[in-house]
């Protein structure tokens, strides 16, 4: 997707669909590409492993896939070298065929046209990121639904970026999922899903000036995992430390600011409220309400879940890193704190309806 700036793609054009090994300066890279610096000026984040090509020596890491790039920490290396290496981790089959299913549900005319297309972007999930059958990576999800989703200008692109490189980078890969499970629900008006997508976002923005502090980040990351353990991070001794209080008003305070500045980017701005809920766990151990699972909507659980179960910071995309993922991550092989995050009832309802596509799909076949 390209913006009215000119930047906006989250794919250089070269697809890659076959693995091939090759080799260079005695590093050996799958799917490598040579590229120089002017093919990624329009370009978000790094569709591959992005490597310094120096006149002499080991190519350099400089961006890993997914990351965010920008364009004033590549003009450093620009200086010494006018060529870059790029090792593909994407796989151009996959993301093509998944597009084509959302193209479907955008395109839709009519009730039954929605209907078709759902099923069918969902059955297509089921065979990768559900089942495994088909070998998919997380970056290919994060590319499909950037190309039909990801509709943030250039300035607030880099605006997300400067904000947290991390969360930006954790955004691209969760805000499929919500999306995916909205789907799942029931949820087909395409213009809120693109809402939902765009609040993925904005779920863990930081709202302080002076930027977000490592220690809120490491109570973050705590928490996600074991709730009370971040907030217990942030006391000095049995005295509450000076971030607490505002990492636990931290939901309420960013739905207000991000509803007074950012609303016009939201076609129901409504949907903004929902970070409210952010924090919650369905097992009532979260904040700022202590919610459980009664007090929460099937949409509110499915963000939770999602914003819970992938790491904040120092993520790293693999290929085919996606095949199955889900389903092994909330059943086959569980995440540890999956009873604070996984409701009883999502849990029923996504069993349900993904065994429903297994069955449809057997019957296809």
């Amino acid at each position: 997707m390209e913006d009215k700036d000119g930047r906006g793609s989250f794919l250089l054009e070269e697809e890659v669909a076959t693995t091939s090994e090759s080799t260079y300066h005695g590093k050996k890279f799958l799917n490598f590409q040579v590229l120089n610096f002017k093919e990624l000026e329009k370009t978000i984040v790094s569709v591959g492993n992005i490597y310094w090509l120096k006149k002499v020596g080991t190519p350099l890491m400089i961006l890993k896939a997914g990351d965010p790039i920008e364009q004033s920490f590549l003009n450093k290396y620009a200086k010494l070298s006018s060529q870059l290496g790029i090792e593909y981790i994407k796989n151009g089959e996959v993301i093509a065929n998944g597009e084509v299913c959302l193209m479907m549900l955008q395109k839709a005319r009519n009730y039954n046209e929605v209907l078709m297309a759902r099923s069918k972007y969902l059955s297509w999930f089921y065979e990768h990121f559900w089942m495994g059958k088909k070998k998919c990576g997380l970056l290919d999800l994060g590319i499909i639904f950037s190309r039909t989703f990801y509709k943030f200008d250039s300035e607030m692109t880099n605006h997300l970026i400067d904000n947290s490189f991390d969360f930006f980078k954790r955004s691209i890969i969760v805000a499929p999922f919500i999306v995916t499970f909205a789907m799942a629900l029931g949820y087909t008006d395409f213009n809120f899903l693109n809402d939902i997508y765009k609040l993925a976002f904005f779920m863990n923005y930081n709202v302080e000036e002076k930027g977000i502090g490592f220690n809120t980040i490491k109570a973050m990351e705590r928490e996600r995992q074991k709730s009370g353990t971040g907030v217990s991070l942030l006391f000095i001794g049995e005295n509450p430390g000076p971030e607490l209080d505002l990492f636990l008003k931290s939901p309420l305070e960013r739905t207000k600011k991000i509803y007074e500045k950012f609303s016009h980017l939201f076609n129901s701005p409504d949907v903004i409220n929902l970070i409210k809920r952010v924090n919650e766990k369905v097992d009532s151990k979260g904040f700022p309400f202590s919610f459980s699972e009664i007090n929460l909507t099937d949409l509110e659980m499915t963000i939770i879940l999602f914003n819970n179960l992938f790491t904040f910071t120092n993520i790293t995309l693999e290929q085919d890193d996606g095949t199955g993922i889900l389903k092994k991550l909330l059943f086959t092989n569980p995440v540890e704190n999956i009873s604070e995050i996984l409701s009883q009832r999502i849990q029923y309802m996504i069993s349900h309806i993904f065994s429903e596509i297994g069955r449809n799909s057997e019957r296809a076949s």
